[in-house]
């Protein structure tokens, strides 16, 4: 097979299958070695000629409008062509298939897929998908925000005697909890339930172990008035100590007192009014 630059060499057979660049053993490569550069010699030759087309694409590249332009390109090209690392574009109904045996292969394989689901978060934390805005718990920056002065590890030591060392939602005892991977002893957390990070009142703080900590950064309403209503349980005083707080009714109260007995969560809709 001659070389298709128009040279009229003869080219050499591939010894290897590379799938990158599509090459398939035993047949014959199309170009030679430098030719599909548009040079006719060998490339180690001519390097000052190779060199200018590494300047040329290297300065192509740095306009952001090119890259772009480029980007949806090849994404417009590759859905109706085969793909050099995916291969042929899949149809609905076979992508349907490969996610029904996805999900069997989980099923069968907790292990693995815990390990598996390990390394993507990894992988995921580390290009930044889940940094500041792009978190889906952004709060508008509200973790930065700095503590008050009182709320100290004084305070801490004696909401968790308050407590007796044990977490408030799950009743962990902080002897019972799990070391970390630094084989490091995990503590009792201090909760703000009104989540306002100056208001150290010792009935805004509780306990909690960091499992049931993390819970409480999803739905705060809700977390909000289930531990307001719990400290008032536990303590038979009012709540309205501070303006933040919310008042409750003696109906609320009632409903939530049989709740809280079985440690059952109820729904948040209907039951309080703020």
């Amino acid at each position: 097979m001659k070389c298709k630059c128009g040279c009229g060499k003869p080219t050499k057979k591939i010894l290897k299958n590379h799938r990158k660049l599509g090459r398939v053993k035993g047949k014959y490569s199309k170009f030679i070695v430098g030719h599909n550069l548009g040079i006719q010699t060998n490339p180690m030759e001519n390097l000052d000629s190779v060199n200018k087309i590494k300047q040329k694409t290297i300065e192509r590249y740095k306009d952001e409008e090119y890259c772009n332009k480029h980007k949806k390109a090849c994404k417009d090209y590759y859905k109706t062509h085969k793909h050099h690392i995916k291969g042929k574009p899949k149809l609905p109904s076979q992508k349907l298939k490969m996610s029904i045996s996805k999900i069997k292969w989980y099923e069968n394989n907790p292990e693995k897929a815990k390990l598996k689901a390990v390394k993507v978060s990894e992988t995921k934390k580390r290009k930044g998908y889940w940094k500041g805005k792009k978190n889906p718990n952004w709060q508008d920056g509200k973790s930065f925000e700095p503590y008050g002065l009182e709320f100290n590890k004084e305070l801490k030591e004696k909401i968790k005697k308050r407590d007796n060392y044990e977490c408030q939602y799950c009743h962990k005892k902080q002897k019972d909890l799990l070391k970390d991977k630094w084989n490091r002893k995990i503590k009792l957390a201090t909760h703000h339930i009104d989540y306002n990070k100056k208001n150290n009142n010792p009935l805004n703080l509780i306990s909690l172990c960091p499992k049931c900590h993390n819970k409480t950064n999803y739905n705060r309403e809700f977390w909000k008035r289930y531990f307001t209503m719990y400290q008032f349980i536990r303590f038979n005083s009012h709540m309205v100590l501070d303006h933040n707080y919310i008042e409750f009714k003696k109906e609320d109260f009632e409903k939530w007192e049989k709740s809280l007995r079985g440690m059952l969560l109820p729904d948040a809709q209907g039951i309080f009014t703020t």
